[in-house]
């Protein structure tokens, strides 16, 4: 189970939104007709379409308050107020209103019966509240309409948060045919973000979906984890520690897989981040088998100059066994070289590495995309950090074996592999 970080009231907003966004999707995998049509944050939260019918639905999450009339005012009321404002207007009504709402306290008891109105009476009680005469001011109606009303609205029982999100992670499980930690990881934050970038688009039609656009969505972008709210909701720990079982999961070792990182740039940190994780692979007293760890970084001529300078200097003022083979990239790039297999010699063991005749490989983006055809990696994984859509654009992108890391510093990604 993935606990929260912090129940401080910043996160219960965050927290909020998210239940929010979890529902959604759920409610857009569980749906039958691919072609149903969503609208997030439409005229409710979420709006759901077909020829036939239209739902309009609201959620609601509160772990810290108790249920009562007066705390579902604003949605009782905005709903009858769509009501009102549009029921004479159509010869046949095709709209229902569904409520999820979640009360922490004393939520055993409110979940006995999940229709919270039932009568006239309890809706007048609702539509006297300050918020919701407020939300109607401008509006007058019948008693007739209020039945009418009555015969619409909808209340569904709203699962806790953790409860939700695992059967979240059960849907996608059933709808991709994948397993739990590939739900986590392949498709849950991307779910999520996706959601949450359709619900801030200004025009209405952009945040438009089906349950067809959005799964062909999920299956193109796999693994592409938009993590931020994700990880500020559970804790990068926590997050870090998924991604962890996932590279265990499809057996990703120094020993079994060529790890190949596509670094967006160039920083301050960039030359100490990459030694530091060139000596978590292929280096002294590893195992002879270890793989030497590739990168490909998308930076200028004179930066990556720079940058190489710098590896080396770190290289001699620490008194370090690393070398880097760049396939003479400065000067004619030699694509056989650069595939070579670094010659090795052994410890007395013979099962560990003494000295190599290089330890990590290192070029540029430009340099690997006119040459890509050329250079041969050994079962590898590409690991893309930040800015993948750079890279979108290599003749095999689609058909790697692709890792995408988001929102992760320098520190966090040598913790995912070894730290």
């Amino acid at each position: 189970m993935i606990q929260l970080a912090s129940k401080r009231s910043a996160e219960a907003g965050i927290m909020g939104f998210t239940y929010q966004f979890i529902q959604t999707v759920i409610k857009i995998l569980e749906t039958k007709n691919e072609d149903t049509s969503f609208t997030i944050e439409g005229i409710e939260d979420l709006d759901v379409s077909t020829v036939k019918e239209e739902e309009l639905v609201q959620y609601k999450y509160h772990e810290a308050k108790k249920y009562t009339l007066s705390a579902i005012q604003k949605p009782i009321a905005l709903m009858f107020k769509h009501f009102i404002e549009n029921y004479s207007k159509e010869k046949k009504w095709k709209t229902k209103y569904t409520l999820f709402c979640f009360f922490g306290i004393d939520e055993k008891r409110k979940q006995i019966s999940p229709n919270l109105i039932t009568t006239t009476i309890e809706l007048n009680t609702i539509l006297n509240y300050t918020e919701a005469q407020s939300i109607l001011k401008d509006n007058t109606w019948s008693e007739e309409l209020e039945e009418k009303f009555l015969k619409y609205l909808i209340f569904s029982k709203a699962d806790k948060f953790d409860d939700a999100y695992k059967k979240l992670i059960d849907v996608i499980k059933n709808v991709f045919q994948v397993n739990e930690i590939e739900s986590k990881v392949g498709y849950f934050s991307n779910a999520i973000f996706y959601i949450n970038k359709l619900a801030i688009q200004k025009n209405p039609d952009s945040r438009k979906i089906t349950k067809r656009e959005f799964i062909d969505y999920l299956t193109k972008n796999y693994l592409k984890n938009e993590a931020a709210i994700i990880q500020r909701l559970y804790g990068k720990d926590k997050y870090i520690a998924t991604l962890k079982k996932y590279l265990s999961f499809k057996n990703v070792k120094p020993y079994t897989t060529s790890h190949v990182f596509y670094l967006p740039t160039i920083n301050s940190k960039t030359s100490r981040f990459i030694i530091d994780l060139a000596k978590k692979f292929f280096v002294s007293g590893e195992r002879k088998d270890v793989k030497p760890i590739t990168l490909i970084i998308n930076s200028d001529e004179e930066q990556l100059k720079k940058l190489k300078r710098e590896l080396s200097q770190i290289t001699i003022l620490e008194n370090l066994d690393l070398v880097f083979n760049d396939g003479y990239e400065e000067f004619y790039f030699n694509h056989k070289y650069f595939n070579k297999a670094p010659l090795i010699t052994l410890q007395g063991n013979r099962q560990k590495i003494e000295n190599a005749s290089y330890n990590y490989k290192l070029i540029s983006f430009k340099t690997f995309n006119s040459h890509q055809k050329n250079i041969l990696f050994d079962y590898p994984l590409h690991i893309f950090i930040d800015d993948v859509e750079d890279y979108a654009l290599l003749d095999n992108y689609s058909n790697m074996n692709k890792f995408i890391i988001n929102n992760l510093n320098e520190q966090e990604i040598l913790q995912l592999f070894g730290g």
